[in-house]
């Protein structure tokens, strides 16, 4: 239960859901190249699983926790989660967290 209540701290914190903290998190492991498993085994899951990343991205970005000169990729492009340039201290906070 604990857990929890700070994971809820945490989304309210941000300002972000569930699905935005989840793609953060792989974003974030990808680009310090920690647990490579789980970050492949997320981008592989379906969409319908994990939530549309275009629409993440946008919502991440609309928190401020993406650099407002970032631009989404368009349906179909090449998505590269290491070319994602997150907010320095919010990156710290998800790694620790």
């Amino acid at each position: 239960m604990k857990e929890l209540t700070k994971l809820f701290t945490f989304l309210e914190k941000y300002s972000i859901n569930f699905n935005e903290y989840m793609l953060a998190k792989m974003l974030a492991w990808a680009q310090t190249k920690q647990n490579a498993e789980v970050v492949s085994e997320y981008f592989s899951m379906r969409v319908c699983c994990r939530g549309f990343t275009i629409q993440l991205l946008q919502g991440l970005k609309d928190a401020k926790l993406i650099n407002e000169s970032y631009e989404i990729p368009k349906a179909g492009s090449v998505f590269d989660p290491c070319c994602v340039p997150l907010n320095r201290d919010f990156m710290q906070d998800i790694l620790n967290y």
